[in-house]
């Protein structure tokens, strides 16, 4: 299912004529839903990319919260309740009265009953609110976390909703539960060993799942160590969180830990490699010259992608930029302040003024981590690396374009640096990391190049 977040293109109902229409339009197989909402946006300060009001002196952060917030909500409720009978009336009804009650109502038209709804429609109908499963539901809710970490968040969510049902449904066990009082280390090794095993389940029982909605078309996959542990932690955040704020005194799932992720030495470009990217000419190919010029400044700067989208003209303040990263919101004291070098000036001022306050005309974010594989195997930078295969876990050679992701452009930025001045605080006050960040101890083997490099030089 795909989800699409849209202006009108003419305004309708505001005095002011600045104003569009907020749209939703719901694409699954044949079905194409599409509505009209009662909220308004200005065009100037949207972001499809986000979607909604994009960071901006000029609207007030109350003003981009609430439409924001709106909008994600919508769109959540949407997730949790479409199924193949809905129909234009149905997405109609249910934006009309989640603006108008602000709440998620059973009672909508064209609603189907309780035994044909879809189990992530109804899950909230008739689960135990003393659950383990409620209450992190209600846990994940209240976190002040960026909106990509909440999405994770519920996806972990999601996989224990599953599970649950897996135990009730295909294993026979009809009144399952999980609570926080009787979880044990066997219970989260069951967890554990569910989630990793899904994708075969998946293929075995494809009635089951057939009941559940998979966010754009995510059907379980086989998952890494690295992600399994990322899911682990999501969970034991809830349940340490349970234990201090006294939901439960059961602590007897502590019993259960896993490896900490593995990870090899950060790929990066050198310098040479950077400037023989941003040297070579792709003036016949606006696009590829647009997200190379966006990825060399990501270098250059060592911001996150999901900041790049969001920088405005405002973040540039005698000769630096300067931004609060999104993966720290909440955390006011985070200020990135980065001087612009020449190159990056340069690159900014190409793009002035083409793009109302944006630095950049950001495109699609997945074209994007596209497009800079292209443009780096173009550019003739094609030196072997071994990265660790996150299935395996056991090294391979790969040629580094087919490697490089818009997190390569941070790491860049933070390598070149961590080589010439090994102070992880100066580089983090950059950065947005905390101080003793984990993150550097990764860039500590570079010292061990470092060192080949200056053996070499006295052979």
């Amino acid at each position: 299912m795909k989800i699409s977040v849209y202006l009108t293109s003419a305004q309708k109902g505001s005095a002011d004529i600045r104003l569009r229409q907020v749209c939703f339009r719901v694409r699954e197989g044949a079905a194409d839903l599409r509505t009209r909402t009662s909220l308004l946006a200005d065009p100037e300060y949207w972001d499809e990319t986000i979607p909604g009001y994009r960071n901006t002196s000029k609207l007030t952060a109350r003003e981009i919260k609430e439409l924001n917030k709106k909008i994600e909500d919508i769109t959540v409720l949407i997730h949790e309740q479409y199924s193949e009978n809905r129909d234009g009336s149905w997405l109609r009804n249910l934006v009309k009265n989640y603006l108008e009650n602000g709440i998620n109502t059973a009672n909508l038209q064209n609603t189907p009953s309780l035994e044909t709804r879809p189990h992530d429609a109804v899950q909230a109908n008739y689960a135990d609110p003393d659950s383990m499963i409620e209450q992190m539901r209600r846990f994940n809710e209240s976190r002040k976390v960026c909106k990509g970490r909440l999405c994770c968040m519920r996806g972990t969510l999601k996989k224990l909703e599953r599970y649950q049902e897996y135990k009730r449904q295909i294993e026979g066990r009809k009144g399952f539960t999980l609570y926080l009082d009787t979880l044990s280390a066997a219970d989260m090794q069951d967890i554990w060993d569910y989630i990793m095993d899904e994708y075969r389940h998946y293929n075995e029982h494809p009635e089951f799942y057939s009941q559940f909605t998979f966010v754009s078309g995510k059907i379980p996959v086989p998952l890494s160590h690295n992600f399994m542990t990322s899911v682990y932690r999501h969970i034991r955040s809830f349940l340490n969180w349970s234990v201090k704020n006294g939901l439960t005194e059961n602590e007897g799932w502590r019993g259960f830990s896993v490896k900490n992720e593995a990870y090899g030495t950060p790929i990066y470009l050198t310098i040479e490699e950077r400037d023989k990217i941003l040297d070579t000419d792709f003036s016949h190919f606006p696009r590829l010259e647009r997200h190379r010029d966006m990825f060399i400044f990501q270098c250059l700067v060592g911001c996150r992608v999901g900041d790049l989208y969001r920088l405005t003209t405002d973040n540039i303040r005698d000769g630096f930029l300067e931004y609060y990263p999104r993966k720290s919101r909440g955390k006011s004291d985070r200020l990135c302040r980065v001087p612009l070098n020449g190159k990056a000036k340069a690159l900014l001022a190409k793009y002035s003024g083409s793009c109302g306050d944006r630095l950049f005309p950001c495109l699609n974010q997945l074209m994007y981590t596209e497009d800079i594989k292209v443009v780096t195997m173009i550019a003739g930078v094609t030196r072997t690396v071994v990265v660790q295969d996150p299935k395996t876990r056991e090294a391979v050679e790969r040629p580094i374009y087919l490697e490089v992701t818009t997190h390569t452009a941070r790491k860049t930025f933070i390598a070149n640096l961590y080589r010439l001045v090994k102070d992880p605080a100066l580089i983090a006050s950059m950065t947005g990391h905390t101080e003793h960040s984990k993150a550097f101890r990764r860039y500590r083997a570079i010292e061990e190049e470092m060192k080949k490099e200056l053996v070499t030089m006295i052979d």
